[in-house]
């Protein structure tokens, strides 16, 4: 169905190019709106290893960032266009991440429908069935 490409585990570096496309793709489909600072964030993350860009073909269709505090991913921003969402690519998207963060034990993120609440789930719950972390 589609391509992914986390740059620490493909050790991509983007040209301006197409930080330039994910910075536009943030601005089409997050709330945010400040293009300089969106792409200041890109690249920060893009240093860090920790932002994670979904392709369908050459299309972008979701971008995640997050920090990795020991054992556990805290997810920053889950951006995933309308018409991919409901597909399980956060949890495709985490179990490629598992094979550069082996340590990690622990998901947590806030959600903005409920102000932001904090959820933290171990990484076997949240990614389950064929997604456990013994088929990675």
């Amino acid at each position: 169905m589609s391509m992914f490409a986390m740059l620490q585990v493909h050790n991509l570096i983007p040209n301006e190019n197409e930080i330039e496309r994910i910075t536009e793709f943030i601005i089409k489909n997050y709330f945010h709106k400040d293009k300089e600072k969106i792409r200041e964030v890109v690249k920060q993350h893009i240093s860090y290893g920790t932002l994670a860009v979904e392709y369908d073909k050459a299309d972008i269709v979701a971008v995640a960032r997050w920090n990795i505090n020991n054992t556990t991913v805290h997810i920053l921003d889950l951006i995933i266009r309308k018409d991919y969402q409901r597909k399980g690519l956060i949890k495709k998207m985490l179990v490629r991440g598992l094979k550069v963060w082996k340590q990690l034990e622990y998901i947590s993120f806030g959600r903005s429908k409920y102000n932001g609440r904090e959820r933290m789930y171990s990484l076997e719950k949240f990614l389950g069935g064929q997604y456990g972390r013994n088929n990675h």
